[in-house]
């Protein structure tokens, strides 16, 4: 809010913690902090310790026995990579576990969390002649090709380099690829009541009336929608979308 906040470090304290202490009540984000903590170091205070202590909770597993005790550090890595990795170390597969919501819930009313779910995948990405193109991360429940297809638009490149990248995801034991074809549009669809109905996906290629029928006909528990509205629906909001084809409005057959 523009006000002035003095950071004091006295001489007993450990400067990380004491930096972190002063400004949690802010919730500044990690850039922030490290600002302060580098200036701190400019101005001579020796930091015995690299990272504050944010976060100390027993974590138990859904059987209610202990697995160990988790520490989160202010070292700028997200609380629920931090809690994943934790997890998958200790071999607790339930993810997350009651005690895990918990500890998320409380290290993001201290911190500015920006996600709820773990990257379970990640690598920098080269291009021919060894150009960084950055960090690929899949999240968990993320579908590769989605995520591998949101990498390459991001940077204005081409199928072949896509295509060569997802071989290299899915060819790795530890993902799992169960389409080929990204989704490039996505809708959610609610009922008159306001109740969420399911989400109308159009993959790649693919045409969007045919993509509405399959939402249809494969939904469970039955539509009420007119089908005929929803088509026309569709046709309004999403065929002036690049990457959406509308090159007739009638599908072609699904099977019942």
């Amino acid at each position: 809010d523009g006000s002035l906040h003095t950071v004091l470090v006295l001489e007993d304290d450990d400067p990380a913690q004491a930096i972190f202490d002063s400004v949690k009540q802010f919730r500044l984000p990690w850039s922030e902090r490290v600002k302060l903590i580098d200036n701190a170091k400019r101005d001579g205070i020796v930091f015995p310790t690299e990272h504050a202590k944010i976060l100390s909770r027993a974590m138990v597993n859904d059987g209610k026995n202990l697995v160990s005790q988790l520490i989160l550090f202010d070292d700028g890595r997200e609380p629920v990579d931090v809690l994943h990795r934790f997890l998958l170390e200790n071999d607790v597969t339930e993810f997350p576990s009651q005690s895990g919501k918990s500890f998320l819930q409380e290290a993001c009313s201290l911190l500015q969390c920006k996600r709820q779910l773990p990257v379970v995948w990640k690598r920098d990405i080269f291009a021919p002649g060894k150009i960084s193109l950055g960090n690929l991360e899949i999240l968990m429940g993320e579908e590769p090709v989605d995520a591998v297809d949101a990498f390459i638009q991001s940077r204005g490149l081409g199928g072949e380099i896509r295509s060569n990248i997802l071989k290299m995801v899915c060819d790795d034991a530890n993902t799992t690829c169960q389409r080929l074809r990204p989704v490039v549009f996505r809708k959610q669809i609610n009922d008159g009541a306001g109740g969420t109905l399911g989400s109308v996906e159009v993959y790649e290629n693919e045409e969007v009336v045919d993509a509405v029928v399959r939402f249809i006909r494969t939904s469970r528990g039955g539509i009420t929608l007119d089908e005929i509205q929803l088509k026309n629906h569709f046709f309004q909001v999403a065929c002036s979308f690049p990457r959406l084809k509308c090159t007739r409005n009638v599908a072609c057959s699904f099977p019942r």
